[in-house]
């Protein structure tokens, strides 16, 4: 399943549809989940699986993976921790811990994060 497959799946599971009255949409367990764990832990496994990437052994994701570029990019350690979380994995911790310290091995004193242009995307200087 594509990201965005997932995505809509988990969209429609967890929000009430227009033709629904909000009894029937109280009904739902995932709009109940009175907990972000709970939530995650009432998701299949597969769609949080669907969505977790692995990190490289230095921890990058995403955009990173081929060189650090800015923290933005490691935006896939949410479905990593989810991941954890749901699957209840101490190796899916360790891999989400990996990914957080390589993130916030860049940031800065003023607590700005480091932001490297990859020479891919630069302009030549006239």
């Amino acid at each position: 399943m594509t990201k965005i497959a997932l995505i809509v799946t988990v969209l429609a599971v967890v929000s009430c549809q227009n033709s629904m009255t909000s009894a029937n949409c109280n009904e739902n367990p995932l709009s109940k989940a009175s907990s972000y764990e709970t939530l995650i832990k009432q998701l299949p496994v597969d769609v949080i699986d669907g969505l977790t990437k692995e990190p490289t052994a230095e921890g990058a994701l995403g955009r990173n993976r081929d060189g650090y570029f800015h923290v933005r990019f490691q935006l896939d350690i949410a479905f990593l921790g989810s991941y954890a979380v749901r699957s209840n994995s101490v190796a899916a911790l360790a891999k989400f811990i990996l990914a957080a310290e390589y993130s916030f091995a860049r940031q800065k004193q003023a607590g700005d994060f480091e932001l490297v242009i990859p020479s891919s995307l630069s302009r030549p200087t006239n």
